[in-house]
């Protein structure tokens, strides 16, 4: 995101008379920094997308730049990407205490009780009154593991994902699509004399799956190529297991390829 056009679309709809409330920035991608000075400047509510990122500041090989995500007002995180957690863990974390309790608490006489002064009431904090305990899984593992473990877990993707790219970039056949960011490698097999490269960048991500080797998903490039894309975020995740997966998108590749 840019600043200075983001200071021009907040003049612009303030002009037309709309009222902006939020800058929402990207923890991975986006300047920071320069978005909470122009949500101090304008008076707006900072949120930052963290869904898969955020869990690495974490990490201690993690951008400096991606820890000012702690400044941000709001931040989404997805415990099931990088706290391993199963699908169905979502989280909002927002600085100021007792603002969404003010947002959204309510207390018709049905629900009064007697609580203790620091007694948290999950349902105050949603539009949500009832739920299941979708936060039980979480806070187990987190008991179990703790910080520094999933630091360390974490740490090893990010250093597997360096791998990755160091290998990508000496595989003969297979180029580098775009610059690591954090454990996310995105790559293309670029034989000479093939005409049909979209195709076959497709043809290597059906394959990896159908033959086991590796569920790998597709990146589309700004200017519209294809590439391989892997995202690790499994604390299994081993180097001979990221091995695997760059030879086979080679030799996949050539295979397909070589066909008529």
């Amino acid at each position: 995101m840019r600043p200075d056009a983001l200071r021009a679309l907040i003049a612009e709809d303030r002009a037309r008379g709309d009222l902006p409330i939020a800058v929402v920035g990207t923890g991975a991608v986006d300047p920071l920094a320069a978005l909470r000075a122009v949500a101090n400047d304008e008076d707006l509510w900072l949120h930052v997308d963290g869904a898969y990122g955020a869990f690495a500041a974490l990490a201690p090989s993690c951008p400096a730049e991606l820890r000012l995500i702690a400044e941000a007002d709001s931040i989404a995180c997805d415990p099931h990407k990088w706290l391993f957690q199963p699908i169905d863990a979502g989280v909002v974390l927002v600085r100021e205490p007792g603002l969404l309790e003010r947002s959204f608490g309510f207390h018709p006489a049905y629900l009064e009780m007697d609580r203790a002064q620091d007694e948290v009431d999950l349902f105050e904090r949603s539009p949500e009154n009832t739920r299941p305990f979708r936060a039980l899984k979480v806070w187990l593992a987190l008991q179990a593991y703790g910080r520094s473990g999933y630091a360390e877990m974490i740490e090893r993707n990010l250093q597997l994902a360096a791998l990755m790219e160091r290998l990508v970039r000496e595989t003969p056949g297979l180029v580098l699509a775009a610059p690591r960011e954090l454990s996310i490698v995105c790559w293309r097999f670029e034989p000479p004399g093939v005409s049909d490269a979209e195709r076959l960048q497709t043809d290597v991500i059906r394959d990896l799956e159908a033959r086991g080797i590796a569920m790998v998903s597709n990146a589309r490039l700004r200017d519209g190529r294809t590439a391989i894309r892997a995202c690790i975020v499994n604390f299994r995740t081993s180097a001979q297991d990221v091995r695997a997966v760059v030879e086979a998108s080679a030799a996949i590749g050539r295979e397909v390829a070589a066909q008529p």
